[in-house]
């Protein structure tokens, strides 16, 4: 079966470059001239939707769900966020730096965890 096929059917990417290898097929040439800012987020709810329906990234199931848990991503939007980015910088001829875009999920996981006790703190009291 050709990768075409499989992007086209229920293909599940095992590794970043078969993933690389599908969104080569599905990510229109007018994306291709965008930022590195504007690509990952004008994406998130179209490819980036379909990459976490699709390819186990909600279900949290599979080889490649795997091994981006063990790369340390914990949220489906992180993944696929770090898939869009690597991709577009791969297409870009420029270094992916996997660890530093993990490191960016999650320190904004632990942001958010500060923010969430934070208000939980401060607005307990008025909480029936």
């Amino acid at each position: 079966m050709s990768i075409i096929d499989r992007c086209a059917e229920s293909f599940r990417p095992v590794d970043l470059g078969e993933a690389f290898e599908c969104l080569d097929i599905i990510v229109p040439d007018k994306f291709k001239g965008w930022s590195e800012e504007d690509f990952v987020s004008r994406t998130h709810h179209g490819i980036g939707r379909f990459i976490r329906n699709n390819w186990g990234l909600w279900a949290q199931e599979g080889n490649f769900y795997d091994l981006l848990r063990g790369m340390g991503l914990r949220h489906a939007d992180d993944m696929s966020g770090l898939i869009l980015t690597s991709w577009f910088r791969s297409r870009k001829g420029k270094d992916l730096r996997i660890e530093e875009q993990v490191s960016h999920y999650q320190f904004s996981k632990r942001q958010w965890q500060g923010v969430l006790r934070y208000l939980k703190q401060e607005f307990e009291p008025w909480l029936v």
